[in-house]
């Protein structure tokens, strides 16, 4: 990628504009898009993960060809780790995954791995957010269940499209997910605000499901957040968003974490009311970070879980939540369930 990485810095100096590089299907990389080393096999040393860090602020994690946030080899407590996974070998079918691939292949590891060269050089190379992306051929953004087109024309609706293979030589159809969805959270729906957005890591991925998450992290969080309605702006006056950085604590005090989480229930554009929801639907916020080698600890697991209640007419729109969790480090995250709404308050103590 370091060459990638120069003609980046070439066109901007040449071109005044702005561009980063997105890496994807790192689950196909064969365990190579977040080794502990460079491509050729050298040390990592401060400039190149200060430059990585540079030009890859973000990473996809789901998209047609799969899940590239974790796998069960790497988080096996996590029941959520098997989904979609793509794990038989690399795009082209020429080499068998190995178990030793998962561990640099997926993001979640990568996050923890980012603390260890952090804590080595100085600056972390893979302290990125997270987004989805469809990666379909097709121009239609259909990464729903029930109305997926497909990656090429030979995976669109028709009968044989389960067996047809990519490329008439690849993966049949049934390999396929109906992934997934870049979720930016801009100042204003410009390409300009939007492209900030992504650089400064206020993103998050879905599978597919049109979901609306807000994360805060915070040393001044109360109860009462949760209830006002403008929770985003009590987010971002007494806090940090996702991809933000919350650094060194106050005296005494500990982290807390507020969460909104919403989705309308029905066809895109003609959602149905909440009252029409399911009674009871759970989600879980699956874990960011884990703890290093060679004595270094950092933060372990986060499991908010949410019991997302149907709302009836004239309620609060916002219903209480239960959490539970080991420790947390802000970053973007991924979520695999549909949701009604629900916030909370998490603390670390």
């Amino acid at each position: 990628p370091e060459q990638l990485w120069a003609h980046l810095e070439e066109y901007e100096k040449r071109t005044g504009g702005e561009v980063i590089a997105i890496p994807h299907n790192s689950n196909g990389s064969g365990g190579q898009m977040f080794a502990p080393v460079r491509l050729d096999g050298s040390e990592m040393n401060a400039q190149y993960a200060a430059t990585r860090a540079k030009w890859e602020p973000i990473v996809e994690v789901t998209q047609v060809k799969g899940d590239s946030e974790t796998h069960p080899s790497v988080s096996p407590d996590d029941e959520f780790a098997d989904f979609e996974s793509w794990d038989e070998g690399n795009l082209a079918q020429t080499k068998k995954s190995a178990l030793s691939h998962f561990q640099y292949g997926y993001a979640r590891p990568a996050l923890r791995e980012g603390l260890r060269h952090e804590n080595k050089l100085g600056t972390n190379p893979f302290k990125f957010g997270m987004i989805g992306s469809t990666d379909s051929h097709t121009g239609l953004a259909t990464a729903d269940e029930d109305n997926f087109f497909g990656k090429f024309g030979e995976s669109l609706p028709q009968p044989t499209r389960y067996a047809n293979q990519m490329f008439a030589v690849l993966n049949e159809g049934f390999w396929f997910g109906a992934s997934g969805l870049a979720a930016v959270w801009a100042k204003e729906n410009t390409r300009e605000e939007i492209f900030a957005a992504m650089k400064r890591r206020e993103v998050y991925a879905t599978s597919g499901p049109r979901i609306s998450v807000q994360f805060f992290g915070g040393w001044d969080f109360a109860d009462k957040d949760i209830t006002t309605p403008d929770l985003a702006d009590t987010g971002y006056r007494k806090g940090v968003p996702m991809g933000g950085d919350l650094l060194t604590a106050p005296n005494g005090k500990s982290p807390k974490f507020l969460i909104s989480a919403a989705i309308f229930v029905g066809s895109p554009g003609k959602p149905t009311s909440f009252q029409d929801s399911p009674s009871a639907t759970r989600a879980k916020r699956s874990s960011i970070s884990g703890t290093c080698s060679a004595g270094i600890t950092f933060p372990t697991v986060v499991r908010p879980y949410f019991s997302f209640v149907r709302r009836q007419a004239g309620s609060n729109p916002r219903a209480s939540a239960a959490a539970g969790f080991r420790s947390l480090i802000l970053a973007g995250g991924i979520m695999h369930d549909n949701a009604v709404s629900a916030s909370s308050i998490i603390s670390i103590g």
